[in-house]
């Protein structure tokens, strides 16, 4: 979360110091948060405009005049949808998306990494309990994608 707060106070330098595109304080009419439904995505938004409304804000105004409140804390909404509707984020919902997916594994660089990498997709199926059964389809390569990036999340944010 420290990565997202300090996220926030980039984007608050940029985008209400630097070029003012919104106001210091938040406005519904002006911004909204959407994110994925997933807890860690909701979590990372909301970490974000924490650190992006964190000056701005009016004590009794924006946020409770109350020693129980966390100071200039403004609790702002972050909307998401079901997966299966989402069509902002999930770009397998794209039709060009799709058709470029499927072109993919017919690609000499792709039937390259695929070599490359085939010791690793056989320790990711021996070890993961997600069958990774022929890497050479898309589909499963985002299996594997999706192992690794949970390992690199792991060690980016639990090993400072």
């Amino acid at each position: 979360m420290k990565e997202h707060f300090n996220l926030g106070l980039r984007l608050r330098h940029r985008y209400i110091k630097q070029h003012p595109l919104v106001s210091p304080r938040f406005r519904s009419k002006e911004i909204s948060i959407r994110s994925t439904g997933y807890n860690r995505t909701i979590a990372s938004a909301l970490t974000n405009f924490v650190s992006f409304y964190f000056t701005g804000n009016i004590k009794g105004k924006d946020y409770p005049n109350s020693i129980f409140w966390p100071a200039y804390f403004t609790p702002v909404p972050v909307y998401s949808v079901p997966w299966k509707d989402e069509d902002l984020f999930n770009v397998f919902k794209c039709p060009r998306a799709l058709q470029m997916n499927a072109l993919i594994p017919q690609t000499p660089e792709f039937a390259a990494f695929v070599a490359a990498y085939q010791s690793l997709f056989t320790i990711l199926n021996n070890n993961s309990g997600i069958v990774i059964s022929n890497s050479s389809s898309y589909s499963n390569l985002n299996n594997a994608y999706r192992i690794c990036d949970c390992i690199l999340c792991e060690t980016l944010f639990l090993n400072y």
